[in-house]
């Protein structure tokens, strides 16, 4: 991608935090939209459907979903994959119970932008790597981090630091 493609999309920011009690606080901006979400971990977490989500558009597939739960209410996100660009759609459906096979491009959009594929799965990682058990029996929010999908997206997003920033001669000699 080149350095004008990179500087027309939009930055993105995204910060994900145990709320306690089986429910997440999570923020999700372009600069231009800030979204809010509280999902629950009941009946999937939510960090680990995202993160699950991202590692398909990184490795086999231009496009994925994931359905973070509230209670009645559900958020759909849509991640479609331009080469280096990802096209996020987050649409909520606020009765899920009164329309659970609602065809994924209805629902209320919440936030769309399109931003750096790498930057947003980055920022996915992140939010795994910080998660920090909870002192409550009812959840803890921490075993995303010992999964498969989780070791896949931190080797995948290694492997493509590496390939875009090699050592140099100097530093192979040694």
């Amino acid at each position: 991608m080149s350095d004008a493609e990179t500087d027309s999309l939009s930055p993105i920011s995204f910060t994900y935090e145990s709320a306690g009690h089986g429910w997440a606080r999570v923020w999700i901006s372009d600069r231009q939209t800030t979204y809010f979400m509280d999902p629950s971990y009941v009946p999937s977490d939510p960090l680990f459907c995202l993160m699950a989500a991202v590692l398909k558009v990184l490795t086999y597939s231009d496009e994925a979903e994931c359905t973070w739960f509230y209670e009645p209410a559900k958020d759909r996100w849509l991640l479609v994959r331009d080469g280096d660009q990802l096209h996020i759609t987050i649409r909520r459906v606020r009765d899920r119970f009164s329309y659970p096979n609602l065809p994924p491009e209805l629902g209320e959009v919440k936030f769309s932008t399109t931003c750096d594929l790498w930057k947003f799965a980055h920022k996915v990682r992140l939010a795994v790597s910080r998660l920090e058990p909870v002192a409550e029996r009812y959840y803890d929010p921490t075993p995303v981090k010992g999964t498969a999908e989780y070791r896949a997206l931190c080797t995948f997003l290694d492997e493509h630091k590496e390939a875009q920033h090699p050592p140099s001669r100097k530093s192979r000699k040694r």
